[in-house]
């Protein structure tokens, strides 16, 4: 955050009134004359402000916006981009939110979105909570927050991830009148939140069956903060946890105990303990300990029922391989000593094989174990990717490598690709 930013941000908490009291007032005013003149916005009565962004932008935050708005007329005849007016609007929006319904009246429609989700990010800067305020009152932002605009790498309430941890964020969110649906709200707290008013409501919503099936990530992360920084809240909550809920808490609880705060490993789990879990809560202990760097073992996996391991095995190399080479050497030479299930097999492989590829390019490694998968159909597939791929980015490693290949239409293709790219 720059200067001017941290400045209007420290400003927040006592600007309505002090900070253009502060400004406007001169030496023979007294405080009480200075809040009457901050209270009014920018009256022909008003001492003139200093053409200084900074002054015009704290008046705007306390209520003196007309200077703010003539500099949003000028940059809109200036042509100005929809970053350069937001620095203007989302300070008169903090102090005036009711104006967006009408100003966006008088923006053409085809910049409408992508300037408000703009000024959502600038103010988000400055107050999360008036932007939720701005949300809460406003229809068209409202409705600018759900919807993407040219700006992709912010899709729909992702413009809003500076607001997180708001506390009136789930309140907005899960609040029906609000518009929002249950998969919005779902997808924006994916990450969690640290705030005990979200994290409670969100725990209330779970006790009053909100999510039917499978819970959600932002359930247990919002448990876990409870857990770690309010546990007071969380017991207080926990009085009126459904009967039908108490074994999944109970999983929360035996994940907490395995992973303490802080990410820190202070012992290998045995089966036991890991079958106190569900099957999220053990993939995310097993990626957990791989980054940390005690990543659970395929033995011990192979100890759980299938329906507890299987979510595991799915992403087991994918976190392996970047961390721990070694470590994903030694599985391989295991999986076929386990008694694995064909399908669970097949996983690990063929996320095995993804891995080597990506991380080494080793085409005879990667086909070595296309080898070894039980599904020979799947294993059809995977190797011709590869091998198209690598005739694609080294024509020549696909020449040698398609002699190894048995006669037939797969290597008369990368013959094919391959001659075509040494052209």
């Amino acid at each position: 955050m720059d200067a001017r930013k941290l400045l209007l941000s420290w400003l927040i908490p006592g600007i309505a009134g002090l900070g253009t009291g502060v400004v406007l007032m001169t030496p023979d005013q007294n405080p009480k004359e200075a809040k009457t003149i901050a209270d009014s916005t920018a009256k022909s009565s008003d001492p003139a402000l200093p053409d200084d962004p900074v002054v015009i932008q704290m008046a705007a935050l306390a209520g003196r916006t007309g200077e703010a708005r003539k500099k949003i007329e000028a940059l809109f005849a200036d042509n100005a981009t929809d970053e350069q007016i937001a620095d203007w609007l989302a300070p008169i929006l903090i102090a005036d939110p009711a104006w967006l319904e009408s100003f966006v009246l008088d923006v053409h429609e085809s910049r409408r979105i992508d300037l408000v989700r703009a000024t959502l990010w600038k103010m988000s800067e400055i107050s999360p909570d008036a932007v939720w305020e701005l949300v809460r009152s406003s229809p068209f932002a409202a409705k600018a927050a759900r919807t993407t605009g040219s700006d992709t790498e912010r899709e729909g309430l992702e413009v809003l991830n500076g607001c997180h941890d708001s506390p009136l964020a789930a309140e907005i969110l899960f609040d029906p009148a609000n518009g929002f649906s249950k998969e919005e709200a779902t997808h924006y707290f994916r990450f969690g939140t640290r705030s005990r008013e979200n994290c409670s409501r969100i725990l209330n919503e779970w006790f009053g069956g909100l999510w039917e099936g499978k819970t959600p990530e932002c359930v247990r992360s919002a448990w876990l903060q409870l857990r770690y920084s309010e546990e007071p809240t969380l017991r207080e909550l926990e009085k009126h946890l459904p009967d039908a809920l108490k074994e999944q808490a109970g999983r929360f609880e035996a994940f907490d105990k395995l992973m303490p705060a802080g990410g820190m490993i202070t012992s290998d789990p045995t089966p036991e303990d890991l079958g106190q879990l569900g099957a999220e809560e053990l993939a995310q202990l097993a990626e957990m300990r791989t980054e940390a760097g005690t990543p659970l073992s395929l033995e011990t996996l192979a100890k759980l029922p299938p329906e507890l391991r299987g979510q595991t095995f799915q992403t087991y190399f994918a976190y392996l391989y970047p961390y721990n080479e070694e470590a994903a050497e030694h599985a391989l030479e295991t999986i076929d000593k386990l008694g694995l299930k064909r399908e669970e097999r097949q996983a690990l492989l063929d996320g095995a094989v993804s891995q080597i590829w990506q991380f080494e390019g080793d085409p005879a490694k990667a086909l070595a174990l296309i080898d070894r998968m039980p599904d020979r159909e799947a294993a059809a597939t995977t190797r011709a990717e590869i091998l198209e791929e690598l005739a694609k980015f080294d024509p020549q490693a696909a020449l040698e490598t398609a002699k190894s290949l048995p006669e037939g239409e797969l290597r008369e293709k990368i013959e094919e690709l391959a001659r075509e790219g040494l052209q």
